[in-house]
């Protein structure tokens, strides 16, 4: 009995403690509901990213502004986001939005702001989510990332402590927004576990090392974006070689080592006093180092490793060896033919039109609501479009 009342009175005293809104949404006059969309979504990132809740919960009130008519004082803290800012994506109002809504939850103090990178990862979001990811859960893509990482350089994320792109540049937004999520993600990734105002310090310690490309690699391509076949190539060749230790006059190991390529571990290890040892090392490494090529190479990889720790045992199964190395080498040229035959095939003229034909003959067939003259008009464009 005594729970039950102590659970009323803190009902009635804490905000939020009944399950009540913590945040109030209110529209001025003419303003669509579908304008509080992102920054609802945006809460519930926000709640997410933040679980805990060290400070009092405060009601907040968020009046979508810009059309006509007054809305009444609010009982509380009140922010007023304007729907065209809104819309546009401006970093400054998530930020502030965002700050106010983690205040509202007990996750920030009063006056905290969103970190820019983090306002620009949402922003990223938020665009996937209509395009890239709306089938395919957390399927990103980072197109001015990927394109450095590509070239062979590491995108300069430091930029995004001081840097804010101009509202009107597009451009320059998109950049921001793709390197944002990437940093958002390599934090993540991390297991960053702090509270909002421990973001940007976490931010700028983890960009205070020098990154190689091989390390956000895995950050850009998966599964659903597979790797280029140029850099797929480059890593496997760094997979197969590897350091063999080099023998003195009395066939032991002096303690220096050569680089040797896979092909030549049959011919090296035929009388190596260490060739278990090397060639264990060698498989535990395949898939270690092969863990961000695509699913394509599972296969081939996994017969190599099998191999090679065969080879280990015994020197005689050389051939199986060879075989298994040829087999890889050829997965990696059938790899990259098909990548060469989608690249030409998305660049032919008549691509976009190929993929929605069957919308196009859809669209073409009659139809008892369609007015004579909008019929005609479908099927002048079937016949433009597809040629029949």
């Amino acid at each position: 009995m005594k729970k039950i009342l102590l659970w009323l009175f803190l009902a009635a005293v804490v905000p939020g403690a009944a399950g009540e809104e913590v945040i109030t949404y209110r529209f001025q006059a003419g303003i669509p509901l579908h304008c509080s969309s992102s920054l609802r979504r945006l809460e519930q990132f926000l709640k997410e990213l933040f679980p805990k809740t060290p400070y009092r919960k405060t009601p907040l009130t968020i009046d979508i502004t810009g059309g006509s008519g007054a809305l009444e004082a609010p009982e509380g803290a009140l922010f007023e986001a304007n729907r065209f800012r809104i819309e546009r994506g401006d970093l400054e109002l998530l930020s502030e939005a965002g700050g106010a809504m983690l205040h509202a939850h007990g996750k920030a103090p009063a006056g905290y702001r969103l970190p820019l990178f983090l306002c620009g990862a949402f922003r990223h979001r938020e665009r996937a989510a209509g395009v890239e990811c709306r089938f395919l859960g957390n399927n990103r893509r980072f197109n001015t990332a990927e394109a450095l990482l590509r070239a062979g350089f590491v995108p300069d994320l430091k930029v995004l402590l001081t840097h804010v792109p101009g509202e009107r540049d597009k451009i320059g937004n998109q950049w921001f927004d793709d390197h944002a999520r990437l940093l958002f993600e390599m934090l993540r990734s991390k297991n960053f576990k702090g509270g909002p105002e421990k973001l940007e310090s976490a931010a700028e310690q983890l960009l205070a090392r020098q990154f190689k490309v091989e390390e956000l690699r895995p950050m850009i391509w998966g599964n659903f974006n597979l790797l280029p076949p140029e850099l797929a190539a480059q890593q496997l060749q760094t997979m197969l070689t590897l350091q063999l230790p080099k023998l003195d006059h009395m066939n032991q190991p002096n303690g220096l080592t050569e680089t040797v390529t896979a092909s030549q571990l049959p011919s090296k290890l035929q009388k190596h006093p260490l060739r278990k040892e090397v060639c264990s090392k060698f498989a535990s490494s395949l898939f270690r180092k092969g863990a961000g090529l695509p699913v394509f190479f599972k296969g081939a990889l996994r017969k190599l490793h099998d191999a090679v720790r065969r080879l280990g045992a015994d020197p005689a199964a050389a051939p199986a060896f060879n075989a298994a190395l040829a087999h890889l080498d050829h997965v990696r040229k059938e790899y990259a033919d098909r990548a060469a035959f989608l690249d030409h095939l998305e660049s032919r003229s008549d691509f976009p039109v190929r993929m929605r034909q069957r919308s196009l003959r859809a669209n073409a067939l009659p139809a008892g609501i369609a007015a004579p003259e909008c019929q005609r008009f479908l099927e002048r464009m079937e016949e433009y479009y597809t040629g029949f």
